[in-house]
């Protein structure tokens, strides 16, 4: 809960004055969390043999390129959905089994993070949500 209150832009102080402890005891609970998310964000991308090209345990994100498929890759920690995995596809999405399961976990995302989309961005095939989610918090269009 910390974690995700500094990362919507929360000072530790307020967050410290919120819970009723010290900025201090926020801070400290902030090193932990990113630590932790710093080490699984290594771990699967080492797991799944990603080569990294940047990682921010702050905003929960790993961008990584996998040789085996021949694309960049996200590794993505959300507080509600944990560790999650994003190949960079320009495929369809047309048919897809998992079209719906993706939109809905690409549209919670963009609602943790705080990403307000349009009524036409909301409508986009999964792999341009992607996209459009993963270029703003990486600050890369």
């Amino acid at each position: 809960m910390v974690w995700g209150l500094y990362r919507k832009g929360v000072s530790q102080t307020e967050i410290a004055a919120k819970l009723d402890v010290s900025r201090q005891a926020i801070h400290k609970t902030l090193d932990k969390a990113n630590n932790r998310i710093l080490r699984a964000l290594l771990d699967a991308a080492e797991t799944n043999k990603l080569d990294i090209r940047k990682v921010d345990p702050v905003k929960g994100v790993l961008v990584g390129y996998s040789h085996g498929f021949r694309t960049k890759v996200f590794l993505v920690y959300s507080e509600k959905d944990g560790l999650q995995l994003w190949y960079e596809n320009k495929g369809q999405c047309e048919g897809c089994q998992r079209r719906e399961e993706c939109t809905r976990k690409l549209l919670k995302t963009a609602d943790e993070w705080e990403i307000r989309l349009s009524k036409d961005e909301t409508n986009l095939q999964p792999t341009q949500l992607a996209e459009k989610l993963f270029s703003e918090v990486t600050g890369k269009k």
